[in-house]
């Protein structure tokens, strides 16, 4: 009987240790990697944004150029993408007309790139977020000096009113802007991007 008693107690232990362990387990908070992640759906933007983007096929290896030409391969701190995440970006777009790197957690000075081509223009639109404004070399040939060449104040894709100061260079086939945006109620810092618009 005793022995019984003993056996009981453990399987009450055991299945009150393991509850708790179960509860620790999911008021874990999970957080992106530390290496840049590839995804073919919004993160950065809501989901809706799909609706006004159409699918395009542009080869891994131009996406990789084209990065490399704005100068944002070296965003992401110490971290590379393979050739495997170049041809996932290329298969988001081709799908969707939409992918992104999310690079938030990659301690590099780029926080994320998307990848978009949009129903009425049907350009391809790279855009680099950042926390702070973004060095030179990654400005895409703007020069951010002096006042910006357009203050725009809008609500942004979450339906937040922004102020957005924008400075643009046109290239050829391709434009290129900076924006600084900023809280249009109080003025704070939201983040900085660079975008670039080439003609597929």
């Amino acid at each position: 009987m005793g022995q019984t008693k003993q056996n009981q107690r453990r399987h009450v232990r055991l299945a009150a240790a393991l509850l708790l362990m179960l509860l620790c387990a999911g008021c874990a908070t999970v957080l992106p990697p530390e290496h840049p992640t590839i995804s073919i759906y919004p993160t950065v933007y809501p989901v809706r944004i799909l609706k006004g983007l159409v699918p395009a096929n542009v080869p891994p290896n131009t996406l990789q150029t084209l990065v490399s030409q704005a100068g944002w391969l070296d965003g992401f701190g110490g971290s590379r993408l393979a050739d495997s995440d170049w041809r996932l970006v290329a298969r988001g777009i081709a799908r969707k007309g939409y992918a992104e790197i999310d690079g938030r957690r990659a301690g590099g000075r780029i926080r994320w790139i998307t990848f978009a081509v949009p129903k009425e223009s049907r350009e391809l639109r790279l855009t680099a977020g950042y926390a702070r404004r973004p060095p030179s070399l990654h400005c895409v040939g703007v020069l951010v000096a002096g006042k910006p060449d357009q203050i725009l104040r809008r609500k942004d894709a979450y339906h937040r009113m922004r102020e957005t100061e924008r400075w643009t260079s046109s290239k050829g086939a391709a434009t290129a802007h900076v924006d600084r945006v900023t809280n249009a109620t109080t003025g704070k810092l939201d983040h900085w991007r660079v975008q670039w618009i080439s003609r597929l």
